[in-house]
């Protein structure tokens, strides 16, 4: 009986804890590196893998900010916690292209410290965004200094 109760408990656990849920999105995430596939450096809408970027998630609009001490681009966003799906929602009034690169990401893998996205870029081919919270981020520098 034990062993039953174990096993449904595993079984259920992945589509239980297994979901992305906006809480754990939000805050602030810095990105570690932009990667292709092959864990290669690539680049983004946003920049190169080595280059200042972050992420901050609050309700429902992402910041998107390129310096330490930029303000940020806000932009609004959908969240599908079922298949872990960011969509940038388009508030231009006018018609865009449904492929335009980076406005949809998945997110790939997400805990307290890390965040993995991975979306398509404008060459279409997919790649990989590496946060860690900006928490994490500012204690790694501390230390290397």
């Amino acid at each position: 009986m034990k062993l039953l109760f174990g096993l449904i408990i595993i079984l259920t656990s992945n589509s239980t804890f297994g979901q992305a849920s906006k809480v754990e999105l939000e805050g602030n995430w810095v990105c570690i590196g932009i990667f292709d596939t092959n864990r290669n450096p690539s680049s983004g809408k946003y920049g190169k893998s080595r280059e200042y970027l972050r992420f901050t998630f609050v309700k429902s609009k992402l910041i998107v900010s390129e310096t330490p001490y930029d303000f940020g681009l806000a932009l609004n966003y959908s969240f599908d916690e079922k298949n872990g799906l960011i969509e940038i929602i388009n508030d231009v009034p006018i018609d865009l292209p449904s492929d335009l690169p980076e406005m949809q990401y998945k997110i790939e893998a997400l805990d307290k410290r890390n965040l993995t996205l991975s979306t398509k870029n404008s060459n279409s081919q997919i790649i990989i965004y590496s946060f860690t919270r900006q928490e994490q981020f500012t204690k790694s520098t501390e230390k290397a200094i």
